[in-house]
């Protein structure tokens, strides 16, 4: 009997410690991971595509985020979004809260500098595309993605 419950401690040690080390894995790769993200909104109507420059981002220096709309079929640019761009710190507290953007041709370059270090989450909220409102919402919805800033 002891042998079965020191092979079964044992399993069940190096499955956790699997868990525990797969769990900080992702969260390392996540952190590390290099643009473009390739992203879509949580309802699957826009296809995004973020860029940021420099590629490494760094605590007090502007980064320049580019954000390609596309339709997700086709991958063509769609004209004339409207969007919100949010970036939020790892406490939920926003950053950065830009409301009411336009792109006419589908690509649109936003700059922000990080007054800290850390992982920060950008949402994107597509509201529509059209000039004026009602903006058709057939293309809409929101995408996320996590980015670090070094010092």
């Amino acid at each position: 009997m002891k042998k079965r419950t020191a092979i079964f401690l044992t399993s069940a040690i190096l499955v956790l410690g699997f868990v525990e080390m797969g769990a900080g894995l992702s969260y390392a790769l996540a952190q590390t991971a290099t643009p473009p993200v390739n992203l879509k909104t949580n309802n699957g109507s826009v296809a995004l595509v973020v860029d940021w420059s420099p590629k490494l981002i760094q605590q007090g220096k502007p980064v320049d985020i580019t954000i390609s709309f596309k339709d997700p079929s086709s991958g063509d640019l769609l004209q004339h979004v409207n969007y919100n761009l949010d970036v939020k710190d790892a406490n939920g507290g926003t950053v950065k809260s830009m409301m009411s953007l336009h792109t006419h041709t589908g690509k649109d370059t936003q700059s922000i500098t990080f007054d800290k270090t850390g992982s920060f989450q950008l949402t994107i909220t597509v509201l529509g595309i059209g000039i004026t409102q009602p903006f058709d919402t057939s293309k809409s919805g929101t995408a996320e993605t996590n980015i670090a800033v070094s010092a």
